[in-house]
């Protein structure tokens, strides 16, 4: 699974060999896209962003979005945009914002039911409220109602017997990691897909789960078999940390958003 940045589109790849692209929240005239240009089941999608033209300079939009399979294929996907506006603002089922008076009829309606108020939606994730230089900010669900996705290329990450088992992406430092069945991992630099790092942990290690830190400077790399947690600094090329505390194979891990933080789940239940 894959979120915007805005929270409002949402990307899931599954064994079926394709990709889909769906919004959160019901978008007038948005149809669901899958993308299918894989062979084997898909381990990884992930999206990129370029900052629009003539906006202000925090207001990003989905450029592309990358996809990589298990027979270490790699497809680029390029997000073409119509030069017409999109869809009106309020052609978005959104929740309503604090100032909206359908919010504070909402919340009568929950008081009195004894229901759950929704949570308000701030200004700037709304739409309607406009930026340091007078545009209005568009969710990444309106970019993509006038968008058309196109197959850009492909590549392939030769490991001879070896089959991609694991793969994160860092949007800061466009950095792709990608690990493999036989225990060697690699860093890419995107979208040239240039090779900046190769190593191995081992010949008889596989590499479960990895992740890159909100830096892109840290790698953790999940190893089920020898149950350790190894963190690699690939620009000194040293081990930053090697821990075991999972009785049973290592199978996910994620990064706290300072990035000081990482947890780890394994098949023994624990966290």
């Amino acid at each position: 699974l894959e979120w915007s940045e805005d929270s409002s589109v949402i990307m899931a790849s599954s064994r079926d060999c394709t990709a889909r692209i769906w919004t959160v929240h019901t978008t007038r005239n948005y149809q669901p896209v899958t993308l299918s240009g894989h062979k084997t089941p898909i381990v990884g999608a992930f999206f990129a962003y370029s900052h629009v033209e003539g906006a202000d300079h925090q207001q990003r939009r989905i450029d592309s979005c990358y996809t990589v399979s298990e027979d270490g294929a790699l497809v680029t996907w390029k997000a073409q945009y119509d030069s017409e506006e999109s869809s009106p603002l309020e052609e978005i089922d959104l929740p309503p914002r604090e100032d909206d008076f359908e919010a504070q009829v909402d919340d009568a309606v929950d008081f009195f039911s004894g229901g759950t108020p929704l949570p308000l939606l701030p200004k700037a994730m709304g739409g309607a409220a406009a930026g340091p230089n007078g545009n209005e900010f568009k969710s990444h669900a309106h970019e993509l109602v006038r968008c058309k996705w196109m197959y850009q290329s492909r590549h392939y990450f030769n490991q001879e017997r070896a089959t991609v088992v694991a793969c994160t992406y860092n949007k800061r430092s466009q950095l792709l990691a990608i690990g493999f069945s036989s225990g060697i991992f690699g860093i890419y630099e995107m979208p040239s897909v240039s090779n900046i790092h190769t190593l191995s942990i081992g010949s008889n290690q596989l590499i479960q789960s990895c992740i890159l830190n909100n830096t892109g400077e840290w790698l953790a790399l999940g190893c089920p078999t020898s149950q350790q947690l190894l963190v690699w600094e690939w620009r000194s090329e040293t081990y930053i940390l090697k821990q075991r505390g999972h009785a049973y194979g290592m199978r996910c891990m994620a990064y706290s958003p300072d990035g000081v933080v990482v947890c780890t789940g394994g098949e023994d239940g624990k966290l």
